[in-house]
């Protein structure tokens, strides 16, 4: 735990600082008891806690193909976007020689 500090030893901006490095830590200390809790109910229900876990990993996988699919989306928009470029490039040199 910090020791406390006055707000005196820090100018304005450090203050502020250490108030939100404070809520950092105490929301991430009740963080840590929820999670030990959760553990300690999986390990009295695992029949639940396997439960958990399935649905979890059939999630991780839904998250994993939808990412592929972007992923996949976002390769074929950049192809196009490459084709369109090099068409553009074309019409300018087109039009630079017209002008020249």
């Amino acid at each position: 735990m910090m020791s406390e500090v006055s707000e005196l030893a820090f100018p304005d901006q450090f203050a502020e600082s250490a108030r939100a490095d404070t809520m950092a830590a105490a929301r991430k200390n009740i963080l840590v008891m929820e999670y030990e809790a959760a553990l300690r109910r999986m390990v009295l229900d695992p029949q639940r806690a396997e439960a958990t876990i399935k649905a979890q990993g059939a999630e991780l996988e839904r998250v994993k193909k939808e990412l592929a699919k972007e992923r996949s989306r976002h390769h074929r928009e950049r192809q196009q976007a490459i084709q369109t470029a090099e068409g553009l490039e074309e019409e300018l040199e087109t039009a630079r020689s017209k002008i020249a």
